[in-house]
This record gives structure tokens, C-alpha cells and sequence, in this order.
């Protein structure tokens, strides 16, 4: 499994607008909700915010992964975002946050979901893959050295 077979171009944007923590998960709530005719972006927004009130997932180097399960889900659906500016989004080291990787998945879905924590987890490790992506100017930019990264990393 990797980033590549969860992540098409069309949940991917790299010029976010938000410049606070709610309106950047409504931005890319809002993009997953359009991409996949089930969903709604509020409840998708719903269960994100929920996931955050029992702590950030700022996990540093500019990366945040917000993520949770969705009752009804069918699959995975992974989403990236890039904030320029980066906001506050009460990250462990106390840095903005640049690239946000949402994860929503269903009730039942373990593994994907635990695998593509791990594997953009590995990436958020690499200060280089990390400082990339975040001055990556276009979607296409940006998946690409998402992906690049996460081949070079392997299984």
C-alpha cells in the first residue's frame, strides 16, 4: 500500500485559504464532501473537530494529520492541503502548520488507516520531504513530492 493509490490529484490543494484551524478543516471537508457524492462536508467536519478536541494532531515539522472514522464510510479517502502562511493548529512543537493530510475512514477500517498514519507519518520525519512540500507551488507540485518521498521510502 502506498500514499499514491489513496491520494488523486482532485484532493489535493495547495493553496489553502483558511488562516485558522476551523476554516482550513472546512476547506478541505468541503473538498473531500465534493469528490465523493455520500459524504456532506459537515459531518465530515464534524468528526474532524471531534478527533481535535481530544488533542491536536500537530505532530510538528509544519504536519498535521487530522483524522477519524466515519460510521457509513465505503473506503479511505485521504486528502492533502497546503497553507502557505501556515497556522496555529497547536502543533507538539509549537510551529505553524503548513500541510495538512486528512484522513477519514470507516468504522471498520484498521489497517489502511493505520498503514497511511504510519506512511505520512515517515514522511513528516524528513525535515527536507517536509520543507518540499510545503514550498510546493501547485496540486501537482505538491502530490508529486508526496509521492516521490513516500517511493523512496519503500514498503
Amino acid at each position: 500500500m502506498r500514499i499514491h493509490d489513496y491520494l488523486p490529484l482532485t484532493l489535493v490543494n495547495a493553496n489553502l485559504t483558511g488562516t485558522q484551524p476551523t476554516s482550513v478543516l472546512t476547506e478541505l471537508s468541503q473538498m473531500i464532501a465534493d469528490s465523493n457524492e455520500e459524504l456532506d462536508a459537515t459531518r465530515v467536519l464534524t468528526v474532524l473537530e471531534e478527533r481535535e478536541r481530544l488533542g491536536s494532531t500537530g505532530i510538528g515539522n509544519g504536519i498535521a494529520i487530522p483524522h477519524s472514522k466515519l460510521p457509513g464510510l465505503r473506503s479511505v479517502i485521504l486528502a492533502v492541503g497546503r497553507s502557505a502562511a501556515g497556522i496555529d493548529f497547536d502543533s507538539m512543537d509549537g510551529e505553524p502548520t503548513h500541510i495538512f493530510f486528512v484522513i477519514v475512514a470507516p468504522e471498520d477500517s484498521v489497517g489502511v488507516h493505520l498503514s497511511l498514519l504510519a506512511r505520512i507519518s515517515a514522511l513528516a520525519e524528513d525535515e527536507d520531504v517536509c520543507k518540499a512540500m510545503i514550498r510546493s507551488k501547485s496540486d501537482e507540485d505538491l502530490r508529486n513530492t508526496i509521492i516521490e518521498a513516500d517511493e523512496r521510502n519503500g514498503d
